[in-house]
């Protein structure tokens, strides 16, 4: 579900600024950034749904403040798999306001919370006309490129146990929360695996004490050791991102 709560505000005095716990909106400059929120709504993304929109396309980018979205790549039989995510480090939708028919991949809202919407083919203008805004986009997109190709090579070649760890703190990084409301059916969707493959696993890390679970949601304990449990993939999608972009993907909060 989505909801529009209002147009684009800019901030002043001491308001939180919501346009800047985004981190590519953080990185523009102020005048492009306010041209661009200038044609933004701010909408709330309600868990756990799909991203959907009228006619089944998606018309718009979203920018995430406080919310996660799934990147599904749609299988047969009404199949699909994760194969990436963002938050408050980046965009879904059109990346670099290409001008596309059909967006193909799907997005699933994973953690509640706040986004700045824009229309996929006004981004696409403005991309035209500030420069900054360009260039930022265009990186973004080659960093998306690399993480969703080192995905497949995840699925292919890491432990279950491993790409659960990495989604779990791929996500923890992303929502600011050691406290993921996700159950054990929805990570076997994401991570395209049996039910009871993902309790095998969950279970093993909860009896490390990484992880603890309840009904509905799943607490990361221990940060540091579940890092040392998932594959390579997570660190080398922290490094492609500071690389790519020039800062960390997160400044976490917790």
């Amino acid at each position: 579900m989505l909801r529009r709560l209002h147009r684009a505000w800019i901030p002043t005095g001491g308001d939180i600024d919501q346009t800047l716990a985004n981190r590519l909106l953080a990185a523009l400059p102020r005048v492009e950034r306010q041209a661009l929120l200038a044609h933004c709504d701010y909408v709330e993304l309600m868990a756990p749904l799909p991203l959907q929109e009228r006619q089944g396309r998606l018309r718009h980018a979203y920018f995430p403040v406080d919310s996660t979205i799934s990147v599904l790549a749609p299988g047969d039989k009404r199949r699909s798999l994760e194969i990436g995510a963002v938050g408050c480090e980046g965009l879904f939708g059109p990346e670099s306001g290409m001008e596309i028919d059909c967006f193909e991949l799907m997005g699933f809202i994973q953690g509640s919370g706040h986004a700045w919407r824009i229309d996929a083919a006004t981004l696409q203008h403005l991309t035209t006309s500030h420069e900054h805004l360009n260039v930022l986009l265009t990186r973004y997109l080659h960093v998306m490129l690399v993480q969703t190709a080192r995905s497949v090579v995840c699925c292919r070649f890491h432990s279950l146990e491993q790409r659960l760890a990495r989604w779990l703190l791929t996500h923890s990084d992303r929502s600011w929360s050691t406290d993921l409301p996700v159950t054990h059916d929805q990570l076997a969707l994401m991570l395209g695996t049996r039910r009871a493959g993902v309790t095998v696993a969950a279970g093993r890390l909860e009896q490390r004490g990484l992880i603890s679970g309840g009904r509905g949601h799943i607490v990361v304990n221990d940060r540091e050791q579940l890092a040392a449990v998932a594959c390579s993939c997570y660190h080398l999608d922290r490094q492609t991102y500071e690389q790519g972009m020039g800062v960390p993907p997160t400044a976490r909060r917790y």
